[in-house]
């Protein structure tokens, strides 16, 4: 978005999002304007037409489709949008009017660099730009406030832990780990862990939180999206999987440590100049499957030592009067 705006400083911008990512998108200084696309509700199927029209009413000049779908450019082209862009995937070359090949190239970079390569048709040079989201004073100040309610303690080293992964379990570091992970550091660094995750991914945490059996806030499944990034944005420090969770948590600038297993971290990394990749490579990684077929081994390998201490490495280089 902030590379758009400077491709068309003057222009009207508008968003064209899920529900779910036009929450990452409110407040941003380079949005001009959001439309709500419920493509998985009223706008699916023939849905998508009644979309289309109220876009040609628009009579919008340029359409930036990052989706790979055949429906999201259908959808720009019924709208009559004469001029858009985006990667010739899924048969949809013809429904574009500047198509954007998927060369070996650009399947090998970082994908914010990827989807970059859309302004002018080649990848970038520069390494990957930080995504950032932005929070208001007002919900910075209820994160802080909602903590405060639970009875964390602010003087206290505050662990963000988020044992999930939305894409399948595969991506998943073992919960037992993470249990594990969780009594050494309540035990030797006198931390305060707190859970995070989606409703799908409550079961998991509830796992942690049992199998950890030790003093441990759950919220996973208890705040909506932009209160989840602003809660992350409390913590000293986030350990994770390669999730939504970790783009978020660079997002909102907090260090972190991320477990890869199946998927490339050339491609899919936090873009954050303090993050942690722990990560055993295996002779089947990155397979980018939902669920592993054999034995897991990539994340399996992966002991609760090595996390532990990639998280203490952290928590040292933070700041005296958060790390003690």
């Amino acid at each position: 978005m902030e590379a758009l705006r400077q491709k068309y400083p003057q222009a009207e911008i508008t968003s064209l999002a899920r529900p779910s990512v036009a929450a990452i998108l409110r407040h941003h200084p380079a949005v001009d304007k959001i439309i709500l696309c419920d493509d998985q509700g009223m706008h699916r199927g023939l849905g998508l037409f009644s979309m289309a029209q109220n876009l040609r009413g628009q009579k919008y000049d340029v359409a930036y489709i990052l989706p790979n779908s055949f429906s999201s450019a259908l959808m720009m082209k019924s709208a009559r949008i004469p001029k858009r862009i985006g990667f010739s995937t899924d048969g949809r070359r013809w429904l574009l009017t500047h198509p954007v090949k998927k060369t070996p190239a650009i399947r090998s970079i970082h994908e914010t660099c990827a989807y970059l390569s859309l302004l002018d048709g080649l990848p970038p040079s520069g390494a990957p730009v930080q995504p950032k989201l932005y929070l208001t004073d007002e919900e910075v100040k209820t994160a802080a406030d909602r903590l405060e309610a639970l009875g964390v303690n602010r003087n206290q080293l505050l662990i963000g832990l988020v044992p999930g992964a939305a894409y399948g379990t595969a991506k998943r570091w073992l919960p037992e780990r993470y249990a594990l992970l969780t009594q050494r550091l309540v035990q030797t660094s006198r931390a305060q862990v707190i859970l995070f995750g989606s409703a799908s991914e409550a079961e998991v945490a509830k796992t942690v939180e049992e199998k950890a059996n030790c003093a441990i806030f759950n919220m996973a499944a208890k705040t909506g999206l932009r209160e989840f990034a602003a809660l992350l944005g409390q913590c000293s420090l986030v350990v994770c999987n390669d999730s939504g969770a970790m783009h978020l948590a660079a997002a909102v600038g907090r260090p972190l440590v991320a477990i890869f297993g199946p998927t490339n971290p050339v491609t899919t990394s936090p873009v954050s100049a303090d993050s942690h990749l722990v990560r055993h490579p295996v002779e089947c990684s990155p397979c980018l499957l939902r669920h592993c077929p054999i034995d897991h081994r990539c994340m399996r390998s992966i002991s609760v030592d090595e996390v532990y201490m990639t998280v203490l490495g952290v928590i040292e280089r933070l700041p005296e009067s958060i790390s003690s």
